[in-house]
């Protein structure tokens, strides 16, 4: 089992974790961002208890905040990368097991309550640090068939980066300003771990 130590559990998280444990090699827990943030916070990114896994473009992975994994196969494919010191490490973990042969489970009645950056700056950093674990991923497995985005995607994202951006009136922006600090971090992330891990990822 893992949770982080700022997070928080529901009432019997372990109890539903554990049950579904039985019948998966490694179990996502819903994450939801509500109860434990202040209501400002809370909107910069908005998580709530979901039937569905998390999945990015590639594998579907388990949420760091709080899972459940098998421990012969936790060792077997060599445990959390600790290189990955930019984040990244729950999802590169999830993947490993599933190409090793593991299945992945989601659990929605095992709910943990997400504690976020409390300020922008916070926020930009750690945003940004994730951003660059995608890149990070993407260079190791995109021989498993990781895509990146497309160049419609990004240009899209920009465009409505540009259009929501900070000097737009919060009344008619679409987009909170922590939200679109936290698009733009990751962004750069992207960019940033593009050249560091010499891989073109957005």
């Amino acid at each position: 089992m893992f949770c982080d130590a700022d997070d928080r559990v529901h009432v019997d998280w372990l109890r539903w974790l554990v049950d579904r444990a039985r019948s998966a090699d490694i179990v996502s827990c819903a994450v939801e961002t509500e109860t434990i943030n202040p209501p400002a916070v809370h909107k910069w990114r908005p998580l709530y208890p979901s039937d569905k896994r998390f999945h990015a473009r590639f594998l579907p992975f388990v949420f760091g905040a709080g899972f459940a994994v098998d421990r012969a196969l936790y060792m077997h494919v060599g445990g959390c990368d600790e290189t990955l010191v930019h984040g990244g490490e729950d999802v590169d973990l999830s993947w490993r097991i599933q190409l090793a042969g593991g299945t992945l489970a989601h659990e929605k009645r095992s709910v943990v309550a997400y504690r976020s950056r409390a300020t922008l700056r916070g926020l930009w950093h750690q945003t940004r640090r994730y951003g660059v674990a995608d890149a990070r991923l993407f260079k190791s497995y995109r021989g498993y068939g990781m895509p990146r985005a497309t160049w419609s995607d990004l240009f899209w994202t920009v465009v409505t980066l540009l259009v929501n951006n900070p000097l737009v009136p919060q009344s008619l922006s679409r987009i909170d300003r922590g939200r679109w600090v936290s698009l733009v971090a990751f962004l750069v992330g992207n960019w940033q771990g593009s050249v560091r891990h010499r891989v073109l990822y957005f």
